[in-house]
């Protein structure tokens, strides 16, 4: 008995050890709130091991009613089942995501945004992990058998993570295969070429299918400080706002297409007229400011020049920085003088603008640009119907880190609609990834802020902070 009972206990204690190991292990990667107790338990339960004989044992081991090792059968004779056959499955899994995520750290998209590398470096270690323990696993599987779920589900979080990274290198490289078509565009009516309105049309309508397929707009950066590459970026912005503006007015839904072409136009004559003044860093002078202002009367004469465009998406071009309360340029027009395309484009504009860094100042988050948006429509200068729908963005964007009053942080995930009820662009559908205690949530825990009115978003993290934490995540 003796004989057949060392082996076992040899193994207990050896498997143990490797509790005590991981948990200090998790202390160490994730601070706060070490399990102190249960690792105290797993100590005495392996110092009392030696006096515990196998048939004790093996019905398995707990304390204070948690327990430390699930019930384990003899090594002699145990029945292992499939297990071999779901290891080398598993195995045979991460070879085509090993290679698809290798591919995927190829692309120069992925290396223009930091937050979507991180996210992939996470998915490669993962599977790396997996991976070792896999072939752990095929060694000993006797030992290992109960850790398999633990793998499985890690794998299928790296799978997640790389469906969702490729789908944002997709995303990537859907908008800057955009700004290039717009720039080319610019660049004949800079020559003084009538192009036909076809190449224009059709990119709205790549557009018009990016707004109806995106839970919302995202922002897109100028990856250089060209003033071409800075008012192509800025269009397509600001048609995928006008668009996603459009598609909840009733009037104005028909008309998407025609208003995400007079965003892609309405600046063009910037390049004629003040190109160089998007580069400066600091307040304009009054003849730089003149130059600025021209932009709009030099856009809506280059747009007549484009072969089958509606004078009514010139004239809305023309309008679009005027302002209801006749502070706007370049006719000071007021109130009902302004055509509403004109409307839509001018609250699209502000809130890409201030969306957007600029060599004078930081980029505004999306909860700051759109109260400010918001503030110049109250005061009467926008029209605030219109503007009223940037509420259906969010106050926190998809993918933004909050931290709420419950002291969880977690993931914004999805927008409310918000347009006919504005409080609810400060609720949205949230993921949770740290919970009260301070403890990281690896499982899918969702949270619809909207209806639990004991949880509020107390503060969006800081892009430094946010950094950090997905960091520490790794």
């Amino acid at each position: 008995m003796a004989d057949s009972t060392q082996p076992a206990e040899s193994s207990l204690r050896t498997r143990l050890d490797q509790l005590r190991e991981r948990i200090v292990s998790l202390h160490e990667d994730f601070g706060p709130a070490p399990p102190t107790s249960l690792t105290r338990r797993a100590s005495r339960v392996a110092h009392h091991l030696q006096s515990t004989n196998w048939e004790n044992a093996r019905g398995g081991l707990s304390f204070a009613g948690e327990t430390l090792l699930p019930k384990m059968e003899p090594i002699a004779g145990t029945s292992s089942g499939d297990t071999p056959r779901r290891v080398q499955e598993l195995l045979g899994q991460i070879v085509p995501l090993r290679e698809r995520l290798a591919e995927l750290g190829r692309s120069t998209s992925l290396a223009r945004r930091p937050v979507d590398r991180l996210r992939w470096q996470r998915a490669v270690q993962l599977v790396e992990l997996v991976e070792t323990m896999l072939h752990e696993s095929a060694a000993h599987v006797r030992q290992q058998i109960s850790l398999l779920p633990t793998w499985e589900a890690t794998l299928e979080r790296a799978n997640e993570l790389y469906a969702e990274v490729a789908g944002r290198v997709v995303w990537y490289d859907r908008r800057c295969y955009q700004v290039t078509c717009l720039r080319e565009f610019y660049a004949q009516l800079l020559a003084g070429n009538r192009p036909p309105i076809t190449a224009v049309s059709e990119l709205a309508g790549r557009i018009l299918q990016d707004v109806d397929d995106e839970p919302y707009p995202e922002h897109l950066e100028a990856i250089t400080a060209e003033p071409a590459e800075i008012i192509a970026v800025h269009a397509v912005n600001v048609a995928h706002i006008v668009s996603f503006l459009a598609a909840m007015d009733p009037i104005w839904r028909s008309h998407r297409l025609s208003l995400s072409m007079a965003a892609l136009f309405m600046d063009v004559g910037m390049l004629e007229t003040a190109g160089d003044v998007l580069t400066l860093n600091g307040p304009l002078s009054v003849s730089q400011r003149s130059q600025m202002e021209r932009h709009a009367i030099a856009s809506s004469l280059m747009a007549e020049r484009v072969q089958g465009l509606d004078g009514s998406l010139v004239r809305a071009i023309a309008s679009h920085h005027e302002r209801l309360d006749g502070t706007g340029y370049p006719s000071g027009r007021r109130g009902e003088e302004i055509p509403i395309p004109a409307r839509l484009l001018a609250a699209a504009d502000i809130y890409v603008a201030m969306r957007s860094k600029r060599a004078h100042r930081a980029a505004y988050s999306a909860k700051e640009a759109l109260t400010s948006t918001l503030a110049e429509a109250e005061a009467g200068r926008l029209d605030i119907e219109r503007t009223r729908g940037l509420l259906n963005l969010s106050l926190y964007p998809v993918g933004s880190l909050v931290e709420l009053t419950s002291s969880e942080i977690a993931e914004v995930v999805a927008p409310q609609q918000a347009s006919q009820q504005p409080s609810l662009a400060a609720q949205p559908f949230v993921r949770i990834l740290v919970d009260r205690q301070g403890h990281p949530v690896f499982t899918k825990l969702f949270r619809n802020l909207a209806i639990r009115p004991d949880t509020r978003v107390a503060r969006m993290l800081r892009p430094e902070e946010a950094e950090h934490f997905r960091h520490a995540r790794r």
